[in-house]
């Protein structure tokens, strides 16, 4: 019987992470340098050494990364069909949602984790012998010397997050989803294959808009991004998917709070039926769909544009794309709370957090900024 040491692998450097604590699951973990099996693996791999030790800041400043570490149980097909990505994908989104939850709720401009940046893997990666570090992406292919590396961190964040907070309410029946995909042979399964085909395009939409350094055409470009991702969620086998498919998804949700419940918005009007009403979300969602449209169509577009009700007051719709998207996660998955809030708080105080805090941000959306 093989060695449990050796049955971790490295995968991937995470230079814009340096959380201490792992975040594990029996086949995949995201762990910081000093994890037990990291000195395993470079005890293995000594070149492994230069990637871990090797990442400052843009000032020299030294940095820890954390490492994407896998278990050898994994079976080939699964890691070849994308199941480290995905794992990753699924972490990431757990504390981006978080992130933008604490700065709508705090108003902290410091809160780490709220872009996509945050969780990129560095493309530089040992060669298959363990000899060299060869750099791989779709811009450059080639080997380097270990010796002569020196990573760093991305220029754009406010330094790697030392501290972070992943959603463990919906993190859990996520990698449930996960293990039923990647682990118990379903890679055919329709519903994993949207949830993380979706996954996938929304760890894109969370970038920082700075394409253009940056220019309201970035936060266009993001919030059609988060369209496509709520489509995909909201997609049948069926039929094509549109924004109503995608608002049915929002209704499933029950909140407890009447702010968001009540159904108090126009969404559509026509003279057939009348004025369409929605809650909170709904219209958000609407909001989010009137902005891509006037974006990707070359429809005249100014600054406010990206803000509900073109209200500049208020904070960016790009703010509350995330959040939309938990909600619709929660809907999609069949997590969504059955008992009052007062019930929640008492029996379940993960999902009574992550609810009321998703509640509490949406409801920013609605309030003047400038009075905080």
């Amino acid at each position: 019987m093989a060695d449990i040491k050796d049955k971790w692998q490295f995968a991937f450097v995470l230079p814009n992470l340096s959380i201490k604590q792992a975040i594990d699951s029996q086949y995949v973990a995201i762990v910081p340098s000093n994890d037990q099996r990291v000195q395993n693996i470079v005890t293995k791999y000594p070149i492994l050494r230069y990637l871990v030790d090797g990442f400052s800041d843009q000032f020299k400043r030294k940095v820890t990364p954390n490492l994407l570490i896998f278990n050898t149980d994994i079976p080939l097909k699964s890691l070849k069909s994308g199941a480290l990505i995905d794992f990753r994908n699924i972490f990431a989104i757990c504390c981006i949602v978080t992130a933008w939850q604490n700065f709508l709720i705090r108003g902290q401009w410091f809160v780490y984790g709220q872009y996509s940046e945050y969780f990129s893997l560095y493309p530089i990666m040992p060669t298959q012998d363990y000899k060299y570090l060869t750099i791989q992406s779709p811009a450059v292919i080639g080997l380097d010397n270990p010796k002569s590396f020196s990573g760093q961190t991305n220029p754009a964040l406010a330094g790697p997050a030392y501290t972070i907070e992943c959603d463990s309410y919906i993190f859990t029946p996520l990698i449930q989803a996960w293990e039923k995909r990647y682990i118990n042979g379903s890679l055919s399964d329709l519903n994993t294959n949207i949830l993380f085909r979706s996954l996938q395009v929304a760890c894109q939409a969370c970038a920082i808009p700075d394409t253009n350094y940056p220019s309201i055409y970035d936060y266009g470009a993001r919030l059609a991004q988060w369209v496509s991702a709520f489509e995909i969620l909201a997609r049948s086998k069926s039929k094509n998917v549109g924004q109503i498919d995608v608002l049915n998804l929002i209704s499933l949700f029950p909140s407890v709070s009447k702010h968001i419940s009540n159904k108090r918005y126009v969404i559509f009007e026509s003279k057939a039926k009348g004025a369409i009403r929605g809650n909170l979300p709904q219209k958000l969602c609407h909001l989010i769909y009137e902005a891509r449209n006037d974006f990707i169509h070359g429809n005249p577009v100014s600054s406010k544009n990206i803000y509900p009700w073109h209200n500049k007051k208020t904070y960016p719709l790009n703010f509350f794309a995330p959040l939309l998207y938990k909600l619709m996660i929660i809907c999609f998955l069949g997590i969504y709370p059955t008992k009052s809030i007062y019930e929640i708080a008492r029996d379940d105080f993960e999902q009574f957090k992550s609810i009321s805090g998703l509640e509490k941000a949406l409801l920013k959306s609605t309030s003047d900024i400038s009075q905080e």
